[in-house]
């Protein structure tokens, strides 16, 4: 029996219980006991998994929206992170014409549940340029950093002539 004592084993409304700094040994089935009057009441059972993630700094891509195009055209170029549900990304972006002209960057992130209790953090980064022009041309850098490094990925956008 473990007690919920806010430093092993917490509980959160929203997540519902959390157990803190789980290891291998403690995989197994669960059963939450809760006590009223004197009555206990005992839940379905529950299996506890235990999966060892890797952290490190992001897995990044990118993709333009094209890759050759002529002057006059719109493009978005956009950076994805998949990450852990808890660690937050930073996105900071380099590119041709940077102060000389105002572009439009946008960041999102959502929770993608993939199976019983995984769930991958998609985070974006999308950097618009409408009415694109000849300092526009060139590589457009992302730099994704969370709390265990960075990473920098490059798009290339190059003009038809």
């Amino acid at each position: 029996e473990v007690l919920v004592d806010g430093v092993q084993i917490s509980y959160n409304p929203m997540k519902g219980f959390i157990l803190h700094q789980a290891s291998p040994e403690q995989k197994g089935v669960y059963y939450c006991k809760a006590v009223s009057r004197d009555t206990p009441q005992m839940s379905i059972k529950f299996q506890l998994l235990y999966v060892e993630v890797p952290s490190g700094p992001p897995f990044v891509t990118i993709e333009a929206s094209e890759t050759t195009v002529r002057g006059g055209d719109n493009i978005n170029v956009t950076c994805t992170v998949l990450g852990e549900p808890e660690v937050d990304v930073d996105f900071v972006w380099t590119f041709p014409g940077q102060d000389q002209r105002p572009v439009t960057i946008t960041e999102t992130w959502r929770l993608i549940h993939r199976g019983t209790g995984h769930t991958t953090r998609i985070s974006q980064s999308m950097i618009i340029v409408e009415d694109i022009e000849t300092i526009d041309f060139g590589n457009y850098i992302c730099t994704a950093k969370n709390l265990y490094g960075e990473t920098s990925v490059a798009a290339n956008i190059a003009s038809y002539f």
